[in-house]
C-alpha cells in the first residue's frame, strides 16, 4: 500500500439550496447543509474510503477543520477558510462564494518547505492550489507528484511544476486556462460534467470514457471524489486508461 501526503484545502462546506427564483434584492428562501470541504481533504476522504492511509497538512483559524492531524496547524487569530455554493434543486452550483484568505496568507513557500522532510517520505504527494502564486515552486522536485486543479481561477499556481506532474486532475474549464501550457503535463484526467471525462497525454487526448447514468444530488466535490478514485486505482498498479473508466463507475456508489 503506498503511503500518500496530502497537502491543501481543509475547511467546512456550506451548500445553500434555493427555494425561488433569484431576485435582486430580495431575500431568498434558502435549505443549507454544512459538508467536509477543500480539493485535497475530499480526496484524502476518497482515498481512505478506498482502503489507503495518508498524512495531510493544511492550516485553520478558529473554526477546528474537518480533517485534524499533527501538520494541520492553527493560526490563532483569524478565520478558517469557508466555501458557500449556492445550488438549484436539481444539484446544479449557480455561485460559489470562497473566502480562502487564510491559505493565501499562510500557505506560503516556506510553510512549504516545512513540509519537504516529511512529504519526501511519502509515495506519492498530492498538491491542490490553494496556497498563494509562487508557494508551490517549492514542491517541484518529488518523485510522483500530483495535482488539484481546485478552480480556473487558482490553475495557473500549478506552472513552476506542471513538468513534474504524473497526473493533473482538472475540468475543462480549468483545462483551457492552461492553454498550451497543458502540454506541459505528463498525464492529465479532464472532466466534462454530463459528457464523461477524457486522459490527455502531454496536451493530446488519448482517451475519453462516459459519465456514470445518475442524477447526483449535488455537483459540489464531485471532481475531487473522482480524482480520489482514480488515484486510488492508479497507485494499485492499473493504468490510468483503466483507472480513470473504473472510478467512473464507481463514482455514484
Amino acid at each position: 500500500m503506498s503511503s500518500i501526503f496530502l497537502i491543501g484545502g481543509n475547511h467546512w462546506d456550506e451548500r445553500w439550496v434555493v427555494q425561488q427564483d433569484l431576485i435582486p434584492g430580495e431575500s431568498v428562501p434558502i435549505r443549507s447543509k454544512r459538508e467536509p470541504g477543500g480539493a485535497a481533504a475530499n480526496m484524502a476522504r476518497t482515498l481512505e474510503s478506498e482502503g489507503h492511509s495518508y498524512t495531510f497538512a493544511s492550516v485553520y483559524g478558529h473554526e477546528v477543520p474537518p480533517i485534524k492531524g499533527d501538520l494541520v496547524t492553527q493560526i490563532e487569530g483569524t478565520a478558517s477558510a469557508r466555501y458557500v455554493s449556492l445550488e438549484n434543486d436539481e444539484g446544479a452550483v449557480l455561485h460559489g462564494f470562497a473566502d480562502m484568505d487564510i491559505y493565501e496568507r499562510y500557505m506560503i513557500i516556506h510553510w512549504y518547505r516545512t513540509l519537504i522532510p516529511a512529504a519526501a517520505k511519502a509515495d506519492c504527494v498530492v498538491i491542490d492550489c490553494n496556497g498563494p502564486d509562487g508557494s508551490l515552486a517549492s514542491v517541484g522536485w518529488f518523485d510522483c507528484l500530483v495535482g488539484l486543479a481546485v478552480s480556473p481561477a487558482k490553475v495557473r499556481r500549478l506552472l513552476p511544476v506542471l513538468n513534474r506532474l504524473q497526473i493533473l486532475f482538472c475540468n475543462a474549464a480549468e483545462a483551457q486556462r492552461l492553454g498550451a501550457d497543458l502540454a506541459k503535463v505528463a498525464q492529465a484526467v479532464v472532466t466534462h460534467g454530463a459528457d464523461g471525462a477524457e486522459i490527455l497525454n502531454w496536451g493530446t487526448s488519448v482517451a475519453r470514457f462516459p459519465a456514470p447514468t445518475w442524477t447526483p444530488t449535488s455537483g459540489n466535490g464531485l471532481g475531487d471524489r473522482l480524482a480520489g478514485l482514480t488515484l486510488s486505482r492508479y497507485l494499485d498498479g492499473k493504468p490510468l486508461d483503466q483507472a480513470l473508466p473504473e472510478a467512473l463507475e464507481a463514482l455514484p456508489c
